[in-house]
């Protein structure tokens, strides 16, 4: 199967700002409760959706050098341990696009816990919320 992450990429870059112009977590849910984008995220592989929460958390990892701290909710508690994860692999494997692609396709915490949200179908919706979630936290919306 191909996946552009460029593609991937740019589409959590957008939705990424248009979630710092409200950054309450109300704005949150409505993009996940939004039908389009609920049944694009219901279309899409489970193997699509475990490297889309996978390069969301890589590029959210980037965002520095300290974890964030849990919320109080699931998507939060997810986002912050993929951000560890892709914090942790890029500390000790690089940054390069290399140390990305291993990041993806290496059976660590990270990926497993990835592919557990990508293919639990009963609850779709946490794991777009678990991508909305680390969008927020991209580089380029922290102070």
């Amino acid at each position: 199967m191909y996946i552009n992450i460029a593609e991937i990429f740019r589409a959590l870059t957008t939705t990424s700002r248009l979630l710092s112009l409200a950054p309450d977590h109300n704005a949150l849910h409505v993009f996940a409760a939004d039908p389009t984008l609920n049944r694009a995220w219901g279309r899409m592989e489970p193997e699509g959706r475990a490297v889309t929460i996978l390069a969301a958390a890589w590029k959210a990892g980037q965002a520095d050098s300290t974890h964030i701290a849990h919320g109080g909710h699931m998507e939060e508690h997810y986002a912050v341990e993929l951000t560890k994860a892709a914090q942790e692999w890029a500390e000790q494997y690089g940054r390069g696009d290399a140390a990305f692609t291993a990041f993806v396709n290496t059976p660590a915490a990270g990926r497993l816990l990835a592919s557990s949200l990508a293919f639990n179908r009963d609850d779709l919706s946490l794991s777009l919320r678990v991508v909305l979630t680390l969008t927020t936290r991209f580089p380029e919306h922290r102070p």
